[in-house]
Protein backbone atom coordinates (compact mmCIF):
# COMPACT_ATOMS: atom_id res chain seq x y z
CA UNK A 1 0.00 0.00 0.00
CA UNK A 2 1.43 2.94 -0.75
CA UNK A 3 1.66 6.16 1.21
CA UNK A 4 -1.28 8.44 0.32
CA UNK A 5 -3.34 5.24 0.08
CA UNK A 6 -2.74 4.27 3.46
CA UNK A 7 -2.54 7.77 5.25
CA UNK A 8 -6.22 8.74 3.54
CA UNK A 9 -7.54 5.12 5.10
CA UNK A 10 -5.90 5.83 9.04
CA UNK A 11 -7.56 9.18 8.44
CA UNK A 12 -10.97 8.03 9.16
CA UNK A 13 -9.88 6.57 12.42
CA UNK A 14 -10.10 9.06 14.91
CA UNK A 15 -6.79 9.18 17.36
CA UNK A 16 -3.96 11.07 18.36
CA UNK A 17 -1.56 9.87 16.22
CA UNK A 18 -0.68 11.50 13.06
CA UNK A 19 -1.33 9.97 10.02
CA UNK A 20 2.84 10.23 9.14
CA UNK A 21 3.80 8.33 12.07
CA UNK A 22 1.35 5.51 11.73
CA UNK A 23 2.98 4.85 8.13
CA UNK A 24 5.98 4.66 9.64
CA UNK A 25 4.97 2.19 12.26
CA UNK A 26 3.22 0.13 9.79
CA UNK A 27 6.51 0.14 7.38
CA UNK A 28 8.35 -1.09 10.54
CA UNK A 29 6.60 -4.02 11.30
CA UNK A 30 6.11 -4.62 7.21
CA UNK A 31 9.76 -4.74 7.61
CA UNK A 32 10.00 -7.58 10.13
CA UNK A 33 7.77 -10.46 7.98
CA UNK A 34 10.63 -12.51 8.42
CA UNK A 35 10.00 -13.15 11.95
CA UNK A 36 7.63 -15.25 13.11
CA UNK A 37 6.61 -13.57 16.09
CA UNK A 38 3.53 -11.64 17.38
CA UNK A 39 3.24 -7.60 17.62
CA UNK A 40 2.72 -5.77 20.96
CA UNK A 41 0.86 -2.05 21.40
CA UNK A 42 0.54 -0.72 25.02
CA UNK A 43 -2.19 2.22 24.87
CA UNK A 44 -4.23 1.75 22.28
CA UNK A 45 -7.09 4.64 22.38
CA UNK A 46 -9.41 4.11 19.40
CA UNK A 47 -7.53 1.80 17.54
CA UNK A 48 -5.59 4.05 15.17
CA UNK A 49 -2.08 2.30 15.67
CA UNK A 50 -3.36 -0.69 16.40
CA UNK A 51 -5.38 -0.68 12.81
CA UNK A 52 -2.24 0.42 10.88
CA UNK A 53 0.00 -2.62 12.57
CA UNK A 54 -2.93 -5.22 11.67
CA UNK A 55 -2.59 -3.68 8.23
CA UNK A 56 0.82 -4.86 7.66
CA UNK A 57 0.12 -7.77 9.35
CA UNK A 58 -2.83 -8.69 6.57
CA UNK A 59 -1.03 -7.22 3.75
CA UNK A 60 2.05 -9.26 3.80
CA UNK A 61 0.31 -12.56 4.93
CA UNK A 62 1.62 -13.01 8.20
CA UNK A 63 0.57 -15.16 10.62
CA UNK A 64 1.24 -12.82 13.76
CA UNK A 65 -1.42 -10.85 15.94
CA UNK A 66 -1.63 -7.45 17.19
CA UNK A 67 -2.40 -7.52 21.25
CA UNK A 68 -3.55 -4.16 21.64
CA UNK A 69 -3.28 -3.31 25.66
CA UNK A 70 -5.53 -0.82 27.01
CA UNK A 71 -6.13 0.47 30.60
CA UNK A 72 -8.81 2.28 29.28
CA UNK A 73 -8.90 5.24 31.09
CA UNK A 74 -10.83 7.64 28.68
CA UNK A 75 -13.59 4.57 27.80
CA UNK A 76 -12.73 4.56 24.63
CA UNK A 77 -13.15 0.46 24.83
CA UNK A 78 -16.56 0.38 22.44
CA UNK A 79 -14.76 2.65 19.58
CA UNK A 80 -12.06 0.60 19.33
CA UNK A 81 -13.77 -2.29 19.09
CA UNK A 82 -16.31 -0.75 16.75
CA UNK A 83 -13.29 0.44 14.34
CA UNK A 84 -11.64 -3.52 14.20
CA UNK A 85 -14.92 -4.31 13.15
CA UNK A 86 -14.94 -1.43 10.80
CA UNK A 87 -12.19 -2.37 9.22
CA UNK A 88 -12.75 -6.46 9.40
CA UNK A 89 -9.54 -7.00 11.81
CA UNK A 90 -11.15 -9.22 14.55
CA UNK A 91 -8.88 -11.88 13.25
CA UNK A 92 -6.26 -9.51 13.66
CA UNK A 93 -6.12 -7.78 16.55
CA UNK A 94 -6.34 -9.37 20.23
CA UNK A 95 -7.56 -6.39 22.86
CA UNK A 96 -6.70 -6.76 26.25
CA UNK A 97 -8.24 -4.07 28.18
CA UNK A 98 -6.24 -4.38 31.76
CA UNK A 99 -3.63 -2.83 32.92
CA UNK A 100 0.50 -3.32 31.42
CA UNK A 101 1.62 -4.72 35.24
CA UNK A 102 -1.16 -7.52 34.82
CA UNK A 103 -0.74 -8.27 31.55
CA UNK A 104 2.55 -9.89 31.44
CA UNK A 105 0.98 -12.70 33.87
CA UNK A 106 1.44 -15.68 32.42
CA UNK A 107 2.72 -14.43 29.28
CA UNK A 108 4.44 -16.56 26.76
CA UNK A 109 4.44 -15.39 23.34
CA UNK A 110 7.30 -14.40 21.30
CA UNK A 111 7.16 -10.66 20.19
CA UNK A 112 8.78 -8.94 17.19
CA UNK A 113 7.62 -5.43 17.83
CA UNK A 114 6.74 -3.45 20.79
CA UNK A 115 5.03 -0.05 20.27
CA UNK A 116 4.80 1.65 23.81
CA UNK A 117 2.25 4.85 23.67
CA UNK A 118 3.37 6.25 26.73
CA UNK A 119 2.45 8.93 28.72
CA UNK A 120 5.77 10.43 28.35
CA UNK A 121 6.61 9.75 32.36
CA UNK A 122 9.87 8.14 33.36
CA UNK A 123 8.80 5.06 35.92
CA UNK A 124 6.00 4.29 33.06
CA UNK A 125 8.10 3.44 29.97
CA UNK A 126 10.80 2.36 33.08
CA UNK A 127 8.21 0.14 33.98
CA UNK A 128 6.68 -1.29 30.26
CA UNK A 129 9.75 -1.89 29.26
CA UNK A 130 11.35 -4.14 31.88
CA UNK A 131 7.86 -6.02 32.39
CA UNK A 132 7.58 -6.65 28.49
CA UNK A 133 11.03 -6.27 26.55
CA UNK A 134 11.97 -9.77 27.70
CA UNK A 135 9.66 -11.44 24.92
CA UNK A 136 11.21 -9.34 22.23
CA UNK A 137 13.10 -11.02 19.92
CA UNK A 138 16.37 -10.66 18.41
CA UNK A 139 16.77 -8.35 15.40
CA UNK A 140 12.65 -7.24 16.92
CA UNK A 141 11.97 -3.39 17.56
CA UNK A 142 10.99 -1.63 20.34
CA UNK A 143 9.14 1.52 19.38
CA UNK A 144 8.27 4.67 21.94
CA UNK A 145 6.17 7.62 21.53
CA UNK A 146 7.18 10.79 23.07
CA UNK A 147 10.56 11.05 21.75
CA UNK A 148 11.08 14.68 22.54
CA UNK A 149 10.00 14.38 26.37
CA UNK A 150 13.44 14.63 28.38
CA UNK A 151 11.79 11.63 30.26
CA UNK A 152 12.06 9.30 27.37
CA UNK A 153 15.44 10.84 26.33
CA UNK A 154 16.52 10.13 30.05
CA UNK A 155 14.96 6.73 29.43
CA UNK A 156 16.26 5.79 26.23
CA UNK A 157 20.12 6.94 27.19
CA UNK A 158 20.23 4.46 30.02
CA UNK A 159 18.17 1.45 28.94
CA UNK A 160 19.06 1.40 25.10
CA UNK A 161 22.05 3.53 24.59
CA UNK A 162 23.89 2.36 26.91
CA UNK A 163 23.12 -1.50 27.43
CA UNK A 164 25.23 -2.30 24.54
CA UNK A 165 22.13 -4.78 23.95
CA UNK A 166 20.10 -2.52 20.81
CA UNK A 167 21.63 -1.23 17.58
CA UNK A 168 20.54 1.08 14.68
CA UNK A 169 18.98 3.58 17.00
CA UNK A 170 16.32 6.26 14.99
CA UNK A 171 14.14 9.19 15.74
CA UNK A 172 11.54 10.27 13.41
CA UNK A 173 9.17 12.61 14.39
CA UNK A 174 7.91 11.81 17.67
CA UNK A 175 8.91 8.05 17.69
CA UNK A 176 11.96 7.00 18.43
CA UNK A 177 12.64 2.99 18.11
CA UNK A 178 16.05 0.43 17.93
CA UNK A 179 16.63 -3.16 16.89
CA UNK A 180 17.15 -5.71 19.71
CA UNK A 181 20.83 -7.64 19.28
CA UNK A 182 21.74 -9.21 22.67
CA UNK A 183 18.86 -10.23 25.37
CA UNK A 184 19.69 -9.80 29.53
CA UNK A 185 18.74 -12.17 32.37
CA UNK A 186 16.37 -10.71 34.92
CA UNK A 187 15.41 -11.51 38.33
CA UNK A 188 11.97 -12.85 38.98
CA UNK A 189 12.03 -10.34 42.64
CA UNK A 190 12.68 -7.70 40.76
CA UNK A 191 10.35 -7.69 38.02
CA UNK A 192 7.86 -8.70 41.11
CA UNK A 193 8.65 -5.84 42.71
CA UNK A 194 7.90 -3.70 39.45
CA UNK A 195 4.55 -5.32 38.58
CA UNK A 196 3.41 -3.87 42.38
CA UNK A 197 4.86 -0.44 41.71
CA UNK A 198 3.46 0.13 38.45
CA UNK A 199 -0.06 -1.30 39.94
CA UNK A 200 0.19 0.96 42.18
CA UNK A 201 1.03 3.86 40.12
CA UNK A 202 -1.78 3.32 37.41
CA UNK A 203 -4.29 2.91 40.14
CA UNK A 204 -3.55 6.38 41.48
CA UNK A 205 -3.58 8.04 37.93
CA UNK A 206 -6.67 6.36 37.14
CA UNK A 207 -8.11 7.90 40.50
CA UNK A 208 -6.69 11.38 39.38
CA UNK A 209 -8.16 11.12 36.37
CA UNK A 210 -11.33 10.46 37.52
CA UNK A 211 -11.39 12.96 40.30
CA UNK A 212 -10.30 15.45 37.66
CA UNK A 213 -13.25 14.75 35.67
CA UNK A 214 -15.77 15.12 38.21
CA UNK A 215 -14.39 18.35 39.16
CA UNK A 216 -14.51 19.47 35.78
Amino acid sequence: MDKETFKALVSKIDGLCYEETCFLLYSLVKSLSHIEADILEIGAYKGRVSISLALAVKENNMQAKVFSLDINYFNTKEEFINNIKRFNLKDVIIPIFRPSSLATIGWKRPLKFIFIDTDGRYFSIKSDFILWERFLLKDGIIALSCAHSSDIKRFFRKYIENSNRFKDIRICDDIIFAYKQKYAKIKIIYLIYIRIIYMIYILLKKLIYRLKRKVI
